[in-house]
């Protein structure tokens, strides 16, 4: 009787179901673990940028275990491109690493749902690698990276990146008027769609790159927008940094003794806040700049 009325029950469930015009389509797709995974990388890059490159790797790890369990190679190539971002963020990068996860993230890219696009950010952080390496074929990674750019849909970030990479790329030629509107053109885009994170970096490379021309007074600018980002982004690692090279540039050329005094403000505020985040060797390298 109970199997019955319980046979009952399922049919005339099945019925309700049917004669329901308004009830909701069933699903043809599950994607919990692929949002899992997009919101863990965007938590691994935010802790890269910030430079905790130990909690950066370990989320990479399970993002990448993540989507290895969903077979997900658009996923996979994504993963596999953060830890190249991650091992190319070192002091002194581990290219080793680096490049067995650029290999993996080209072979993902080959078999993923949209390999056009997989492909062409492999091209963005395959000459981020070249660079780091030391390799010099600046004209061939410029045609590259204008090729692969011309390949992706629209996307602010996407071209605040290829920016900014032909910025690294005329950097590396001593092309700096090149680098600075590359630079210029990467800032614009992440500040406009509120990129914070990439901002603060921007602006150092910015300062980097005036500073290299010579341009003391425009570098010293980019510098202090630099540090007014990564304030704003809580970036305890680019501050310090920040405020390190804000007294390199300070003491460029034949300093004042305003200048001096200043570059020592800089050095000893940068070791404060290294010291703070626990960085001794770099706070110990920052006092070593002071002048007396």
């Amino acid at each position: 009787m109970k199997k019955s009325l319980l046979l009952l029950a399922t049919i005339l469930f099945s019925v309700v179901l049917t004669a329901c015009s308004s009830a909701p389509k069933r699903t043809m797709q599950i994607n919990t673990i692929y949002k899992n995974v997009t919101t863990t990388l965007e938590t691994a890059n935010s802790a890269m940028i910030n430079g905790n490159y130990e909690q950066a790797e370990n989320l990479l790890g399970s993002a990448y275990q993540s989507a290895m369990s969903i077979d997900n190679y658009d996923l996979l190539t994504t993963v596999c491109l953060s830890y190249v971002s991650l091992y190319l963020s070192f002091e002194q990068p581990d290219t080793a690493k680096a490049n067995l996860f650029m290999e993996e993230a080209k072979f993902c890219a080959t078999y993923a749902n949209n390999p056009v696009q997989q492909e062409s950010l492999c091209t963005l952080s395959q000459i981020r690698l070249e660079l780091a390496q030391g390799n010099t074929e600046y004209t061939k990674y410029i045609s590259q990276l204008d090729t692969a750019q011309k390949s992706l849909k629209a996307n602010a970030y996407n071209d605040g990146l290829f920016a900014s990479v032909k910025g690294d790329v005329y950097r590396a030629k001593k092309d700096y008027v090149n680098a600075e509107s590359s630079y210029s053109q990467a800032a614009a885009l992440f500040t406009k769609n509120r990129y914070l994170g990439e901002i603060g970096i921007t602006w150092y490379k910015l300062a980097q790159i005036r500073s290299l021309a010579g341009n003391k007074k425009s570098a010293l600018e980019a510098i202090q927008n630099a540090i007014k980002y990564d304030r704003d982004s809580e970036n305890s690692i680019a501050l310090a940094t920040d405020y390190y090279a804000m007294g390199k540039i300070l003491t460029k050329g034949t300093p004042s003794a305003t200048e001096l005094s200043q570059a020592n403000y800089c050095y000893n505020h940068s070791a404060q806040i290294f010291e703070a985040i626990g960085m001794k060797a770099q706070a110990k390298r920052s006092l070593e700049e002071v002048r007396n």
